[in-house]
């Protein structure tokens, strides 16, 4: 074929596209732009098409792929931008990088880009970096609250709580959506939960979660349950349980809490879900009877299946809540569950692994059989009075 047939035919492919889109028939637009990169290898604007479909539908590597095309074949500011934003949605942060500062070439403190290499830097922990290329974003889109929000997120990350809560008050202040509202609020309330201890700790599992998370830490049998430390690992035993969920018990009657339900998420978890179960005095159910009325624990009773309460937490009617028994290794910046019981930095087994059968009654009995807890009350009181910005309990950021 001539090479200006093939322009032409690849043309009207493209302009076929155009129009499918317009009429919202995406795959048969898809379609059209595959054919005129087929027919006319040197299209870019049908690569850069493509890409933003492909990134739409999440097709990050079919994007990418696309986007590459299109900054090689055209070589302007629009093309490095679509292929930095797709690295940057695939944790390519070192080309993404690359991709920008192309771009900066092309518009010198061009805000746009500079807001992305400030998120690349965010992202890689280099936070005076973020804060630096941040600066202009900052300066021409002072009513921009995603801009304030990523300012935040790195004085969090230098822990200069008082700048980060500043940031975060403004992101708030200038939100237009519920997704950047939700976002600075939990910046916001980050930043004030840290503001509530000393600067020189003591920073332990219980304080990092709350203040990361707005999650309870219970710990166990050989700590004070306000000064609970990272345990090494090893094994659990029925007692440990037992003091764990005897002070699960006394906080959730201390903050008012009220289950409608117990919701074990695995065979595993049984034993843990039907002791609270008889503690609360709440009904066991499997999740697929939980309704929009209740306000069900769901319980699992070791993090490594983080995975499966996470899912459980997307498909739970209702208001539920999570609690983890036994939570290894222990990382304050991941996600966390409303409780966790005994934090651990290895792994922990339960002593009911490989036979359960009898697992439930040993820990009622193992209960029944506890000395009381002289502080108890005072545990309650640490996240009743002192601590009280939990996030399963909505608090005010103020």
């Amino acid at each position: 074929m001539l090479e200006g047939s093939r322009r032409q035919l690849a043309s009207e492919h493209y302009e076929r596209a155009r129009a499918l889109e317009r009429a919202g028939r995406f795959d048969e637009a898809i379609s059209e732009y595959r054919q005129a990169v087929a027919v006319d290898p040197g299209f870019a604007e049908a690569y850069e098409a493509l890409g933003q479909h492909y990134q739409r539908r999440g097709l990050l590597v079919k994007a990418l792929d696309a986007f590459r095309a299109a900054a090689r074949l055209q070589d302007d500011y629009t093309a490095h931008f679509n292929l930095g934003y797709v690295l940057v949605e695939l944790e390519n942060y070192d080309e993404a990088l690359e991709a920008f500062r192309t771009c900066l070439e092309f518009l010198p403190d061009d805000p746009a880009a500079l807001y992305e290499i400030g998120y690349i830097h965010y992202a890689r922990g280099e936070y005076v970096k973020a804060l630096e290329a941040l600066r202009v974003p900052l300066e021409e889109y002072p009513e921009e609250s995603r801009v304030h929000s990523l300012v935040g997120a790195c004085y969090l990350g230098l822990r200069r709580w008082t700048e980060a809560e500043a940031s975060y008050r403004r992101a708030l202040e200038l939100a237009p959506t519920p997704e950047e509202r939700e976002e600075a609020q939990a910046g916001l309330l980050t930043a004030l939960r840290y503001q509530e201890f000393p600067p020189e700790g003591p920073w332990g599992p219980k304080e990092e979660a709350y203040a990361e998370a707005g999650a309870v830490v219970l710990g166990t049998a050989g700590d004070d349950g306000i000064r609970v430390p990272l345990r090494e690992g090893g094994a659990l035993t029925f007692e440990e349980i037992a003091v764990t969920l005897r002070r699960f018990r006394a906080l959730a009657r201390g903050l008012g809490v009220k289950f409608t339900a117990v919701v074990p998420l695995d065979r595993r978890s049984f034993p843990v879900a039907e002791a609270l179960e008889h503690l609360l005095r709440r009904p066991r159910k499997p999740l697929s009877a939980v309704t929009e009325a209740d306000r069900p624990l769901l319980v699992l009773a070791h993090s490594q299946q983080m995975a499966l309460l996470e899912v459980a937490l997307d498909e739970c009617p209702g208001q539920p809540q999570s609690f983890v028994l036994a939570f290894s290794p222990f990382d304050p910046k991941l996600f966390l569950p409303d409780w966790i019981g005994i934090p651990a930095a290895a792994a922990l087994s339960l002593p009911w692994d490989g036979e359960s059968e009898d697992a439930a009654a040993r820990l009622i009995i193992a209960v029944s059989r506890l000395r009381a807890e002289r502080n108890l009350q005072a545990q309650v009181a640490y996240y009743a009075h002192e601590h009280r910005r939990l996030r399963f309990l909505e608090p005010a950021a103020s």
